[in-house]
């Protein structure tokens, strides 16, 4: 008897096993699909994020050479479609303007230093109703004019194609680093985009030991929260109580109002040993990170993070208790052992 069967069942009665096993099968029936394949030729996107091993660009110098460039959605041109921009890791993003009834068509973006590009964030970074893109890149001791970037919307061209200025300095975003996501949100609610950066650092095994070291400052590695004052965004990590030691391998991060005080919290999911943090917002420009030191705060956190999601917390929108959302995740949980044990069964046996 294999590890999975013996752990189901141990765990359920037979009548729970009869039920799921019926629950499951008709999840399973078959049925039109709500989702159809677009070829690039019916979209006229054509987007490849190529990547090339080079001396000082390969997974043997840099673990996350394979995670990907991200990608955005909004209405970067205000015509009420959502545009898409992609990000390419050793080359520059495209952007791809909606034309309507899955059409793209492709629109030039401002050239910037060559390097190696992560995320995209977007938002209206200077509230002047276009929005704006921020791209976390990896700095380069070889390239040192490789910073993150700001494209701030200049506007329409006479095509009406979006024009982007990258300014990144001006507003004090150049952060030099490795960098690998951010999002904006505003954590003070005072009316403004504010941003939350998110690092990584490269060398698991060198930079392994005691959790103490998240308490201490690394300059490349560190996550960061910028304060938008008047426009321009100042670093108020330390104050605010956001961990930006070695330690942090930051692969996940979302933004949600954890707690439901009405001010946006932050979950920050590490890989390797590190744990996640989950920053709840103290309503007075500061956060108090509760994993570390209220253990009993959180069912289950993960270890080698590789992402995370906050939708879930919609489930408390419509009247879910934190008991009862446990509840729906285990039943999930259930579900998708079960999905796994009925292949396996029909592997073993035949259908």
């Amino acid at each position: 008897m294999t590890l999975l069967r013996r752990i189901v069942l141990q765990k359920f009665t037979k009548k729970t096993l009869l039920s799921l096993i019926i629950l499951v099968s008709l999840t399973s029936c078959g049925h039109e699909t709500r989702f159809k394949l677009k070829s690039s030729g019916e979209t006229g996107i054509d987007f490849t994020n190529q990547l090339v091993s080079l001396p000082n660009q390969n997974i043997l110098n840099y673990i996350y050479f394979y995670n990907g460039g991200g990608a955005a959605i909004a209405d970067l041109n205000n015509d009420n479609l959502p545009d898409i921009i992609f990000g390419a890791n050793q080359t520059l993003p495209e952007l791809y303007l909606n034309l309507g009834d899955f059409k793209f068509q492709k629109s030039p973006l401002p050239k910037i230093a060559s390097g190696w590009n992560n995320g995209i964030a977007i938002g209206d970074v200077n509230g002047d109703g276009w929005i704006d893109l921020y791209l976390a890149r990896v700095a380069s001791d070889s390239v040192p004019e490789v910073h993150n970037a700001l494209l701030v919307h200049q506007g329409l061209d006479e095509q009406g194609r979006p024009v982007f200025d990258e300014q990144a300095k001006k507003y004090g975003l150049d952060f030099r680093g490795l960098s690998t996501h951010s999002s904006f949100l505003d954590y003070d609610l005072d009316g403004d985009l504010d941003l939350f950066l998110l690092n990584h650092s490269v060398n698991p095994n060198m930079n392994y030991g005691n959790g103490a070291k998240r308490e201490k400052t690394d300059s490349v590695s560190g996550d960061r929260l910028y304060e938008n004052q008047n426009g321009l965004f100042v670093d108020v990590s330390a104050q605010a109580g956001i961990f930006q030691g070695s330690i942090g391998y930051g692969l996940g991060l979302s933004i949600a109002d954890y707690n439901n005080d009405g001010y946006p919290d932050i979950y920050v999911g590490n890989d390797f040993f590190e744990n996640d943090y989950l920053y709840l917002n103290q309503r007075d420009k500061s956060f108090k990170e509760i994993i570390q030191t209220q253990k009993e705060a959180l069912g289950h956190t993960t270890h080698y993070s590789m992402g995370n999601a906050s939708g879930v917390t919609n489930f408390t929108k419509y009247g879910l208790t934190p008991i009862e959302l446990k509840r729906v995740l285990h039943v999930l949980m259930v579900i998708t052992i079960f999905k796994v044990l009925i292949v396996q069964l029909v592997i073993e046996h035949g259908s």
